[in-house]
């Protein structure tokens, strides 16, 4: 058998496989207007008889959920988690780089879920910057009421916690978390270290990504002293680092991991982006 024979199906970024056209606008049109979910939730709600519908990742789901809700006289609080409603890859991002306004498309494929949005009382973002970032754009047009997420699950200190307990003239253990992409900015990271002879340190980059990305990565940068580590267990993996860096490109809804290092009285250095300093 000759691996000429088989090509290798093309991957996005996230190491999805890509869809072909059709196979596109198939999905927004089901995702745009799902029956299937819209029939489960009445059912739902005929059942458990809710006072108020609380929605937030509606991939596969559907703004409908809010007008089956509407229609059953129930109050609608949606929490903004992403950029699902405004683009179709919750993203934002184009080659790359964050997209400060919706490109033309974008807003048309969106134009039904802003329409949509009218019927959510109350709307919710896991970030001041994710929540203004809608509402400057005619999402939750009716919301009575729009806050952020003041608080969250905080992990518990690992009881082997060794952040703070290095000799003072061991190299500073900087730790990077999460999914391995562009735009996340280790490229730039690492090119920083790098040039600063006068620095002492180690890099560790915990997470996964696309195949060849990785790989492009790790040939790059041969240096011992950055380590990429693959999935790891994330208590684990910042209990083990003095500082955490989170250099992101993009506009980030929040930064997740921030808090999580901040519970274990780990410092960050996090780009001014998006939902990372709000």
């Amino acid at each position: 058998m000759h691996a000429s024979v088989f090509r290798e199906t093309p991957q996005r970024a996230d190491g999805c496989p890509k869809r072909s056209s059709i196979a596109k606008l198939a999905w927004h049109a089901i995702d745009g207007h799902n029956v299937i979910m819209a029939r489960k939730l009445r059912k739902v709600i005929a059942r458990e008889k809710p006072d108020v519908v609380n929605t937030s990742n509606l991939s596969c789901l559907s703004v409908n959920l809010w007008r089956v809700a509407h229609a059953a006289g129930l109050p609608v609080a949606h929490t903004a988690r992403d950029y699902y409603l405004m683009c179709p890859s919750a993203t934002m991002l184009s080659k790359n780089e964050s997209c400060e306004r919706q490109c033309t498309l974008c807003a048309c494929l969106a134009s039904h879920k802003r329409t949509a949005s009218r019927q959510v009382d109350i709307a919710i973002g896991v970030s001041r910057f994710v929540l203004q970032k809608h509402l400057d754009n005619g999402f939750f047009a009716k919301a009575s009421s729009t806050n952020v997420i003041g608080d969250c699950y905080l992990p518990e200190p690992s009881s082997t916690s060794n952040a703070n307990a290095r000799a003072s003239n061991d190299s500073v253990r900087l730790g990077m978390l999460g999914r391995i992409s562009p735009e996340k900015g280790i490229e730039l990271l690492i090119d920083e270290l790098l040039a600063d002879c006068s620095l002492d340190w180690t890099l560790t980059i915990g997470g996964t990504g696309e195949l060849g990305y990785v790989h492009s990565l790790t040939s790059r940068y041969a240096d011992p002293r950055v380590r990429f580590v693959g999935h790891v267990d994330a208590l684990a993996f910042l209990s083990d680092i003095d500082v955490l860096v989170v250099p992101s490109k993009s506009n980030e809804p929040f930064g997740r991991v921030i808090v999580e290092a901040y519970a274990l009285g780990i410092p960050v250095v996090g780009a001014n982006t998006g939902g990372i300093p709000r």
